[in-house]
């Protein structure tokens, strides 16, 4: 069995500090030859054992032994005021970490929107690295990645129903939805980090749209002004769909 690896790099810019998964080798070279920093310094190497089986089942497999270590690290690399507090809440007063992605649709299992979000955050990291390379701070990449989907914390319950299996009737667990707080999707997710941390107005047009034209026909106007006036939105929406429709739709086949 082969190996991939993915690294934990650390970035020098004068006094400033930055913390940064590295997805390949091509990406690792690309910075260390990169003049804008003082150093980069290599602080762990994954390793991700090559199965035979697809790339996304690959990946997959290096986020189940650290998600949560992983994202919380992320969220504290940004060095936001008050991301402590939003850590704190994420995990003591809501049930972020072992939420699932979705009722019945992608990832809709215990710690799936977890996992989603690193999947999200994974996609927009790469597609900045080659199409936007140094427009966007790292913590502005993560931030918008991380807590798209924030407003799903609290927001799902487990149920159980009778189903019918080998012409017996069994009870099941399923997911259902139980909003308590009903003020939309995105501007939601804005909402709730807001409690905590600033964001830029960019950062705000990126959660708010990110679900594109998903949102109501009413809102396509709002989607195309946020897109053309604020790409990061795009890139965000863009990331999000690889996540759900390819890399965890391959996930589970």
């Amino acid at each position: 069995m082969s190996k991939e690896k993915m690294y934990l790099v650390e970035l020098k810019i004068g006094e400033a500090t930055i913390k940064k998964y590295i997805m390949n080798e091509m990406m690792l070279q690309y910075l260390m030859n990169d003049l804008n920093y003082d150093s980069v310094k290599i602080i762990e190497e994954i390793d991700i054992l090559d199965t035979g089986k697809t790339r996304v089942k690959r990946k997959r497999g290096k986020w189940c032994n650290k998600m949560k270590e992983t994202y919380i690290d992320l969220l504290k690399n940004t060095n936001r005021k008050g991301i402590d507090n939003l850590i704190d809440w994420l995990e003591n007063e809501s049930d972020f970490f072992t939420a699932p992605a979705s009722t019945k649709y992608h990832l809709n299992r215990e710690k799936g929107l977890l996992e989603h979000s690193l999947n999200v955050y994974k996609n927009l990291d790469n597609d900045l690295f080659y199409n936007a390379y140094d427009k966007y701070l790292e913590d502005t990449v993560i931030i918008v990645s991380l807590l798209h989907d924030i407003c799903k914390a609290n927001f799902y319950k487990t149920s159980e129903r009778n189903t019918k299996k080998d012409d017996k009737w069994v009870k099941e667990n399923y997911y259902t939805i139980d909003d308590l707080y009903p003020v939309g999707h995105g501007e939601k997710s804005v909402i709730i980090a807001q409690k905590f941390i600033n964001l830029s107005d960019e950062e705000i047009m990126a959660i708010r749209w990110h679900m594109g034209f998903s949102e109501s026909k009413d809102n396509y106007n709002y989607v195309n002004r946020a897109f053309t006036m604020y790409p990061l939105a795009l890139y965000l929406h863009m990331a999000d769909l690889k996540a759900t429709y390819i890399d965890e739709n391959l996930e589970e086949k």
